[in-house]
């Protein structure tokens, strides 16, 4: 229980200053103790034990590895068998758990340094005059008042221990005071609070004309090679890529054996069995069926027709007389046992009624300890031989050699997958990994080539290029489009409505609307409300290009905030406000702190 007040409530406490730097990193439930980071010299001799070092503050390995093997296991629970935790879920485990490890120590330092940890008189102060939330909980009434009176008898029945309690307000206690100089730090003033009640609740309407790029129609899709070579070289920031790798890869199918496939036919079967002895088929299914969806309700699926279902379980379903019960039938979801209810005919299409029994055709754990097996055999043999591909063809396996790839391309014929690119990036030249799980397959890899960044080569990246100049060229013509509005305006003579049908553009109004509301076919805030913003009633812009097109506007209506619902709103504003200042504030203090203390990763050392 202990634990589990220890995180409810610190992150209640600092949950608007921790948002994505510590709270994110507080998935699990590990229970253990904050001030156990403080490594002895014993436990860590000559520094060759730490996971980590926070300025001079060693992190062990040895708790490192406890937290990940209890994130590891929690992970793992309701996994059904060959749902393995992939190597990108591992890694960000691992990330999460490091992350907090350092967090931690910075904070615990902080508190030291900035005199922060209370003595026992605070403790008992806090118990006495300000108990925690989750103890005054246990003594507030339905009406939510809090009953001083059967507290204070608590605090006084020697037969109720309050050392746990005491114990949790030593460890929050300091971080409730950090929060309250990092709040000391951010000041809102009332203009802030008045400007954004503008921004949120004055209100504009507009006309305006122009033309969405994706609208454009192009002369001609494609300018030719030197066109599109002199856009790539003027545009070669666009086209950097980091280090890519060459590498050798074998994957390891984690695919149902066929003796898990016969297995759960013979399960199938036996279900069916008992079915055509005369067991309801919505009893068996309640019992049996492994589709959440429906097997509480005896497996229904309700009326149906052509083209909902997946072929397979179509195909069978409809070839059903009323009453009957199918074969086991595969799809990609398993094994179903199918009973047509019924069947009518709705709109000149037949619908039938069923239900249906699902059981997942999953690999055995036999099956998966086949292809750990395996898998030793090869990493054992491509390491003797110094090449996977040779290993693999000994053992009747194949090694795929992909292109070259960087981080953010796709693996020829593994797609993106970024279980091989988290590995391959620690890995050397010649290095050979043990076996890892990505979403779906285990894979051994070689790497045989680390390349240098730098601009892709022009043939590799053509039909990027070729979209760059797409756009482009029909952002320049709705542009385009857009100038020439404005320009017949110039002219006199006409008003911007009238304008925009002359030359084709149809003039549209919006409603009243505000600087953050979303508008259809513009977009959230950006350049568009800010400019109708920025004008008086009556203005008309130039031209305002916008992620979606280039449009000229002209103000219709412009409403200030009503000031008498400032008063209501403003505990809101300031609210917001706040928050969003001091998580940019925390985030920014905390990267500093990092900087100034130093992190040292040695996780390469102990996990690769």
């Amino acid at each position: 229980m202990l634990s589990q007040m220890r995180e409810g409530q610190f992150i209640k406490t600092i949950l608007w200053i921790v948002v994505v730097a510590f709270v994110a990193t507080m998935v699990f439930v590990w229970g253990a103790d904050l001030e156990g980071l403080d490594c002895s010299a014993e436990r860590a001799p000559q520094g060759q034990r730490w996971i980590a070092k926070v300025g001079d503050q060693g992190l062990s390995i040895r708790e490192f590895d406890q937290r990940y093997r209890q994130g590891r296991s929690q992970a793992a629970q309701n996994r059904r068998p060959g749902q393995v935790i992939t190597e990108d879920e591992d890694i960000r485990l691992m990330d999460q758990v490091f992350d907090q490890m350092v967090n931690e120590a910075l904070f615990n330092a902080e508190v030291a340094r900035l005199g922060l940890l209370p003595s026992d008189e605070e403790i008992g102060d806090v118990l006495l005059y300000d108990p925690p939330e989750m103890l005054r909980r246990q003594f507030t009434s339905e009406n939510g008042e809090f009953n001083r009176a059967a507290y204070n008898l608590a605090l006084n029945n020697p037969n109720i221990d309050w050392t746990p309690f005491e114990e949790w307000v030593r460890l929050n206690l300091p971080f409730e005071r950090l929060q309250q100089l990092v709040a000391a730090a951010v000041h809102v003033g009332e203009g802030d609070l008045r400007q954004e009640f503008e921004r949120r609740f004055a209100k504009a309407q507009v006309l305006y004309a122009g033309r969405s790029w994706r609208d454009m129609a192009l002369a001609e899709e494609d300018p030719g090679e030197e066109a599109l070579r002199a856009h790539y070289e003027a545009n070669l920031d666009r086209y950097e890529q980091g280090e890519s790798w060459r590498i050798a890869v074998v994957t390891l199918s984690r695919d149902p054996s066929p003796d898990d496939v016969a297995y759960v036919t013979s399960r199938m079967q036996g279900i069916r069995n008992q079915i055509l002895a005369g067991t309801p088929f919505a009893d068996m299914a309640r019992d049996y069926s492994q589709d959440m969806s429906n097997a509480e309700q005896g497996g229904d699926l309700g009326w149906f027709g052509r083209g909902r279902m997946v072929p397979d379980f179509e195909e069978a379903a409809f070839a059903l007389a009323v009453g009957e019960v199918s074969e086991p039938v595969r799809t990609p979801f398993g094994l179903h046992l199918i009973k047509k209810e019924d069947e009518r005919e709705e709109a000149g299409a037949v619908e039938i009624n069923a239900r249906h029994i699902l059981l997942l055709v999953e690999p055995s754990y036999a099956t998966l300890d086949s292809v750990a097996s395996l898998a030793d055999s090869l990493l054992n043999r491509a390491e003797a031989l110094g090449d996977l591909k040779a290993a693999a063809a000994s053992l009747g396996l194949t090694a795929a050699e992909p292109a070259p790839f960087s981080e953010s391309a796709s693996i020829e014929g593994l797609g993106f997958n970024s279980a091989i690119k988290a590995r391959v990036q620690h890995m050397e030249p010649g290095q050979v990994s043990r076996r890892f799980s990505g979403r779906e397959a285990d894979y051994i890899i070689q790497l045989l080539e680390t390349l240098p960044g730098g601009p892709a080569d022009f043939t590799d990246v053509r039909d990027r290029v070729l979209a760059d100049w797409q756009q482009a060229a029909k952002k320049g013509l709705a542009r385009k489009a857009a100038q020439a509005l404005r320009d017949r305006y110039d002219r006199g003579g006409i008003s911007l409505r009238a304008a925009a049908e002359e030359l084709g553009l149809a003039p549209q109004e919006t409603g009243l609307f505000t600087r953050t509301e979303y508008l259809p076919g513009i977009g959230g805030e950006g350049a568009f409300q800010t400019v109708a913003f920025l004008l008086n009633r009556g203005d008309v812009s130039q031209v305002v290009e916008t992620p979606q097109g280039a449009y000229v506007l002209e103000v219709l209506d412009k409403r200030q905030a009503d000031t008498a619902e400032y008063p209501a709103e403003r505990d809101n504003l300031l609210r917001r406000l706040q928050g969003s200042a001091q998580q940019i504030w925390f985030e920014h203090w905390l990267e500093s702190l990092k900087a100034k203390t130093g992190v040292q990763d040695w996780r390469d050392r102990y996990y690769r």
